[in-house]
């Protein structure tokens, strides 16, 4: 069987990509983005991206990454004391205001 060429093309694309990469977080990420273009909410900034983990309550949890790499910076869940939702820094990191406020507004959608 003969191959056209942007499938050969395409199969070593995804060869390399599977090398450099994790599979799992890539499909959470393009899973989120399709999410996004239907428009239920905004989870892609310019250097964060927010995605959904297992909670076993009532309310939701959420992972901060940085967009390029895909490291967890924190977590947004909820916090009983305060009641509402509250970010969780997972590491010591500098954010600057631009970052602070896409963590603010993804909060807001919540």
């Amino acid at each position: 069987m003969k191959k056209d060429a942007a499938s050969v093309n395409m199969g070593d694309s995804i060869g390399n990509y599977q090398d450099s990469c994790d599979i799992a977080a890539m499909k959470e990420v393009l899973l989120h983005l399709i999410r996004e273009e239907r428009g239920q909410m905004r989870t892609d900034y310019k250097y964060l991206l927010f995605t959904p983990t297992p909670s076993t309550g009532k309310t939701s949890r959420w992972e901060c990454k940085n967009k390029n790499s895909l490291a967890v910076l924190g977590v947004i869940k909820w916090h009983c004391g305060w009641r509402q939702y509250c970010y969780f820094p997972s590491c010591p990191a500098v954010y600057s205001a631009g970052c602070l406020d896409d963590i603010s507004d993804f909060i807001k959608q919540l």
